[in-house]
C-alpha cells in the first residue's frame, strides 16, 4: 500500500487559497499585517517618553539642517570624544542625514522623528516576507514571518523610537532578500 506525499507548501498558484483571488488573498493579509502594526507602533510611538538618545540622534540632524554641519552640540565633549560640537562621527551617518531630510520635509519634532523609524519598521517588514518567500517557497509561511514579527514587542519598540535601529534591520533583511531574489539568476548579481 502506498502512501501519497503531502506537500503543505501553499503558493500563489495553489488550489487550497481563498476563492477570491490567490494574489488577493496574500495582500489581503498583508494589509492586515501592515495595518495591525502601524496601529501598535504609531501608539507605541506616541506613548513612550522621550529617551535621553532620542536627542542625541535629533541633535546632529538639527544642527544639520540650520548650520549646514553635523555637529553634536547637546553632547558634552569631555567625554572623551573632542570636537562633537562640529563633527559627528560617534554614529554612523546615514540615519542622520535621512532625518535631516525628513525634518527638512515634515518638520522637528520627536513624532516626526519616530514616525520615520514607524516606516523603515513596514520596510522590513516586507523585506522579510520576501526573505521568506524566497527561502520557502511558501506565502503562508512568508505572511506568518510577517504578521509575527508585526506583533513583536522588540520589534515594535525598536522600529518605534528615534534611533536608527529600524532602518539598520529593514536594510539588513533587505539585503539578505535582494541577495535570495537573484541568487538564482545570477550569482554573480546576487553578491
Amino acid at each position: 500500500r502506498k502512501c501519497a506525499k503531502v506537500s503543505y507548501v501553499m503558493t500563489l498558484n495553489s488550489p487550497i487559497m481563498p476563492a477570491f483571488g490567490r494574489r488577493g488573498a496574500v495582500l489581503a493579509a498583508l494589509s492586515l499585517v501592515v495595518l495591525t502594526y502601524c496601529g501598535l507602533a504609531s501608539l507605541t510611538a506616541a506613548s513612550r517618553r522621550p529617551a535621553p538618545d532620542e536627542g542625541l540622534f535629533a541633535s546632529p540632524a538639527i544642527t544639520l539642517i540650520t548650520k549646514g554641519y553635523m555637529g553634536t552640540p547637546v553632547r558634552d565633549s569631555s567625554a572623551g570624544l573632542p570636537g562633537l560640537e562640529r563633527w559627528t562621527y560617534w554614529v554612523m551617518p546615514l540615519h542622520l542625514v535621512l532625518l535631516a531630510g525628513w525634518y527638512k520635509v515634515f518638520g522637528i519634532g520627536l513624532w516626526q522623528m519616530r514616525l520615520l523609524s514607524v516606516l523603515w519598521g513596514i520596510v522590513g517588514l516586507a523585506a522579510l516576507f520576501t526573505l521568506v518567500w524566497k527561502l520557502t517557497q511558501d506565502v503562508l509561511a512568508a505572511v506568518v514571518a510577517a504578521a509575527l514579527t508585526a506583533t513583536d514587542f522588540l520589534y515594535v519598540t525598536y522600529s518605534s523610537s528615534g534611533r536608527m535601529d529600524g532602518m539598520a534591520a529593514a536594510l539588513g533583511i533587505a539585503a539578505l532578500a535582494v541577495y535570495c531574489s537573484l541568487r538564482e539568476r545570477s550569482l554573480p548579481r546576487a553578491m
